[in-house]
């Protein structure tokens, strides 16, 4: 098996789309982007919120997360992961 290490010189930007699939609406909905190296130690941490906010029934939602290496040059990570979380339901 074989690792590829990809290095962040000045900024990578991430981006994505999520969707509702379900029949609540939600508001301040949070991406969460996890950055891991070879041996899955967490190397990075950023989350954003998504554009619009606000994530109705089987809408869709879009984030941009941009990540820097201000202060290590030779930052490296292997793989990411992507999680969404709310913690308030929307309510009329």
């Amino acid at each position: 098996m074989s690792f590829y290490s990809y290095k962040i010189k000045e900024q990578s930007t991430f981006f994505g789309e999520i969707q509702n699939l379900g029949d609540e609406e939600f508001i301040e909905v949070e991406v969460i982007l996890t950055l891991y190296d070879k041996d899955k130690k967490i190397v990075g941490l950023k989350s954003v919120l998504t554009q619009p906010n606000y994530l109705g029934p089987y809408a869709k939602s879009t984030f941009k997360i941009d990540v820097t290496a201000i202060d290590d040059p030779n930052f490296a990570w292997n793989y990411y992961l992507f999680e969404a979380i709310t913690t308030k339901p929307a309510y009329h």
